[in-house]
């Protein structure tokens, strides 16, 4: 009730403050007391830890982090609680099409499935049910010389059994009339004249 009441922040800030004092009153004090930086100045920042982690006052936090220890952990916590919206994300969220999701909030868009390396990655490191989903839906790696496509393929003449999300038109880049330069040849590229 008291975390819901006054949230984790303050509540965590007060557990650090009621083990310190239980510390200092107890017969290891004079040994803790002794310690370099004294035990006052880590547990300061140890507040300061706890009470920046949400990184924003907007969020919560009623400071911002001001050490490095404490924009690591902001950004470790957040990058953990994402990572964790993902994963959820594709154990719940209906599919649009194949490796697409639906968006969750608050994640910014549709996800698409992690490669398939990455989900093996996952299954092996006990990512539960998603990874085996993960697993199961990946696309299949490519080959390395893959066979030329026939003309009636190209035209799409042929029958597909890919799903619509992966027929998806991709625009060629415009590069204008400037030709592009030539990366492989290893000699210099041309100077061109200052204004």
């Amino acid at each position: 009730e008291a975390s819901e009441l006054i949230s984790h922040i303050p509540v965590g800030m007060e557990i650090v403050n009621r083990l310190w004092r239980d510390l200092i009153d107890s017969d290891a004090a004079a040994d803790w007391l002794a310690l370099e930086p004294s035990s006052d100045r880590v547990r300061l920042h140890l507040l300061h830890l706890i009470a920046s982690h949400h990184g924003e006052l907007q969020f919560g936090s009623p400071v911002v982090p001001k050490t490095p220890e404490a924009f690591a952990l902001h950004y470790i916590d957040n990058l953990d609680a994402k990572l964790q919206m993902v994963f959820e994300a594709y154990e719940k969220a209906p599919e649009l099409g194949k490796g697409v999701f639906e968006k969750v909030w608050p994640l910014p868009g549709n996800l698409v499935g992690p490669l398939e390396a990455f989900a093996a990655a996952a299954e092996e490191a006990g990512g539960g049910e998603a990874a085996n989903r993960l697993r199961d839906e990946a696309p299949p790696a490519r080959e390395e010389d893959p066979e030329p496509e026939s003309e009636a393929d190209r035209d799409g003449a042929g029958e597909s059994e890919a799903e619509p999300a992966d027929q998806l038109p991709i625009a060629e880049p415009d590069f204008g009339d400037e030709p592009l330069p030539d990366f492989e040849s290893g000699d210099p590229p041309e100077e061109e004249e200052p204004f």
